[in-house]
């Protein structure tokens, strides 16, 4: 946009040189100038002849506007220079800010190719860059396989796990039979015990049979001994 000249007042219009080198102002633009200005016109014989065929025509007036309109152009034409200097001003100051910001892109283009000298070059990138796409492969890659045992291991676990289950379940009907075999064991040890006393007794009582058996056996042979002498003795004929 733009600025007013510090050295020119607020407001102020510069004024401006005509072709021939005098000032070009408004002020000395009087009516009798316009028309003999407006009789040399191309036109001029038009409105001649208008005038002679009986046309009537405001010569004043006209020539007052375009008096009005001339300085009217004359301001226009003012700000238009004015804003012609403002921009030889503007394009001074922008030569010299290419001026600096071309030395400094060259200052910037210097220090780029010593960073590109010292820099590795696009090959060696372009392998380093390889080396770690292909890494990145691999563990892709190995993630993947990693993946994969970790669900059969998950798999294998799960069958562990239900396996440890039905262990566990088998181990407490076990326990529990076991523990019906400790108290049919403690009944059986109690009837073995009750058993034992009750053999014990019978073996005495037995014992105390034999011998009573002994002694029958012994009263009966007395007695069979004593059936035979009584029987010979009752065969033998008597001596009378």
């Amino acid at each position: 946009m733009p600025h007013t000249d510090s050295k020119s007042p607020a407001g102020a219009r510069p004024e401006m040189d005509a072709p021939d080198g005098r000032e070009f102002t408004g002020a000395g633009l009087s009516a009798e100038r316009i028309a003999a200005g407006l009789d040399r016109l191309p036109w001029s014989r038009e409105i001649q002849a208008l005038k002679e065929g009986g046309a009537t025509l405001d010569f004043e007036k006209i020539i007052s506007e375009m008096a009005g309109i001339i300085q009217s152009m004359e301001a226009k034409l003012t700000d238009v220079l004015t804003i012609n200097a403002h921009l030889e001003s503007d394009l001074d100051h922008s030569k010299e800010r290419i001026a600096v910001l071309k030395t400094q892109r060259d200052a910037c283009r210097d220090a780029l190719a010593r960073k590109e000298e010292e820099a590795p070059s696009v090959r060696e990138m372009q392998i380093v860059v390889e080396q770690l796409v292909e890494e990145r492969n691999q563990a892709e890659q190995r993630i993947r396989e990693l993946r994969h045992r970790n669900k059969l291991l998950e798999a294998e676990l799960a069958d562990h796990l239900e396996k440890v289950r039905e262990l566990d379940e088998e181990r407490t009907c076990r326990l529990n039979e076991f523990e019906q075999h400790q108290a049919d064991s403690k009944a059986a040890q109690d009837r073995a015990g009750r058993a034992e006393l009750r053999i014990a007794e019978l073996e005495g009582q037995v014992g105390d049979n034999r011998q009573r058996i002994k002694d029958l056996e012994s009263d009966l042979a007395l007695i069979l001994d004593d059936k035979l002498r009584i029987g010979k003795a009752s065969r033998t004929p008597s001596s009378n």
